[in-house]
């Protein structure tokens, strides 16, 4: 598995030639994995599968439409796994393309249907920081949802979210819930005082 760490590391350099690199360390984690079996060959596969497309969805724009032609194959392959990195990544399969379709001016509610799968998908699953995952999806759905001039279910959905996760315990949670009460915030920015407060209490 050092291998995907590598890619990984190289996902924080740039440049065109730090992506082909990962990318091709990526498909011939790909490659490695169809001579194995099990729980190692699902973990290395969606793991190899979950960083490539998540290059081709931010690393290239020329490169959105195959990286989300990947995360899909990636849910679409390994939806029923039982094993928690699998299932991790397959969330943020969703997820991540849902944050690509955000930032696509005229592209932005096909973000919608995918925070709304990740949720429906995350339901059973017993992975340890599933609220984290929740979280995440609803942080992209406010988004996507007053981006596409839904201000009003943004955030309300906002509003609810910070109220359910504000109070865990898991630091990651926390800074996503941060993250939605800074984008009522920033919605709110004429708010009497007394209004900034109240919003304000999600970030703390």
């Amino acid at each position: 598995r050092s291998f995907l760490n590598l890619g990984v590391i190289r996902l924080r350099l740039g440049g065109d030639a730090a992506t082909s690199e990962k990318r091709a360390l990526y498909d011939g984690a790909l490659e490695r994995a169809k001579v194995l079996t099990g729980d190692d060959a699902e973990e290395i596969t969606a793991t190899a599968l979950f960083n490539k497309g998540l290059s081709l969805l931010f690393d290239a724009p020329q490169d959105r439409s195959i990286g989300f032609v990947t995360m899909d194959g990636l849910v679409s392959r390994f939806h029923e796994s039982k094993q928690p990195v699998v299932q991790e990544k397959i969330l943020l399969a969703r997820i991540e393309a849902a944050r690509a379709f955000g930032d696509i001016p005229g592209e932005e509610g096909k973000a919608i249907p995918l925070t709304e799968d990740a949720l429906t998908l995350a339901g059973p699953m017993s992975i340890s920081n599933k609220d984290y995952y929740i979280a995440y999806a609803l942080l992209q759905k406010g988004y996507a949802l007053y981006r596409t001039g839904r201000r009003t279910e943004a955030l309300a959905l906002n509003e609810e979210t910070v109220n359910r996760f504000s109070k865990s315990s898991d630091i990651s949670t926390r800074r996503i819930v941060s993250r939605v009460a800074l984008n009522n915030i920033y919605a709110h920015r004429n708010a009497t005082p007394r209004r900034t407060e109240a919003l304000l209490s999600g970030v703390r």
